[in-house]
């Protein structure tokens, strides 16, 4: 498999679909609940690393070929909101991460106000 062929078939909308559920679905008894799950590593990478620790974010990012993907739900006391970024077709990969730090960042800045 040539890695620069590779296509996301996945939409920003169908990722806030997904991350929506996350939110509202109760797991089975005794599981972990998705959200918890994606806390885990909540704070590191892309953006987590720029937002304050008082801020719990559940997050799941990845890349292909050249795009890179940024889903996440952050929570700022009893606000929840699911922000989704893609990014694609850039030159280098740390700017596309960089893309979706200075995004994430403007959307936990309209979240702290509203807050």
């Amino acid at each position: 498999n040539d890695k620069t062929t590779r296509e996301n078939w996945i939409t920003a909308q169908d990722m806030s679909r997904i991350m929506t559920l996350a939110i509202t679905q109760e797991p089975p008894p005794r599981w972990p609940s998705a959200m918890d799950l994606m806390e885990i590593k909540g704070h590191s990478g892309k953006l987590g690393e720029m937002i304050p620790r008082d801020v719990k974010i559940a997050r799941k990012c990845g890349q292909i070929s050249n795009q890179e993907h940024y889903a996440a739900v952050l929570t700022l006391g009893k606000k929840k909101l699911v922000m989704v970024v893609m990014v694609s077709d850039f030159d280098k990969r740390n700017r596309a991460k960089e893309g979706i730090r200075k995004i994430g960042m403007l959307v936990y800045d309209a979240l702290k106000h509203k807050a």
